[in-house]
């Protein structure tokens, strides 16, 4: 995806399509926001492919909280980039407070 997002954004363009990279006012270089959202877009992306393991265990993390009341934590969280496989390394579920055992459940290994 993302060497199509790379080709997309070098292809050949008409010159009134090209946005204007800067101008000048006062004597001083203003970049032009059209001209580097494509950038930044490229960034988001990575950012978001690099960091989806993180950004999934905290948001089940939290989620299990809000929906269930119960705490849960998760070890280590791996999405798979190119497949739909999902491991989950030391998934423990804890009782909710007023309870005697802490520990509800903990699972080692789910893949």
């Amino acid at each position: 995806a993302a060497l199509v997002i790379i080709c997309w954004l070098n292809r050949s363009k008409p010159n009134s399509m090209i946005p204007k990279t800067a101008k000048i006012s006062r004597g001083k270089i203003i970049a032009n926001s059209t001209a580097t959202a494509p950038l930044w877009f490229v960034v988001i992306i990575v950012v978001l492919v690099v960091g989806r393991n993180a950004i999934v265990k905290f948001a089940i993390e939290k989620g299990a909280q809000a929906a269930a009341g119960v705490p849960l934590k998760i070890a280590k969280l791996n999405l798979g980039l190119t497949t739909t496989q999902v491991g989950i390394t030391e998934l423990n579920v804890y009782n909710p407070k007023g309870f005697p055992n802490r520990a509800r459940h903990k699972n080692s290994m789910a893949t």
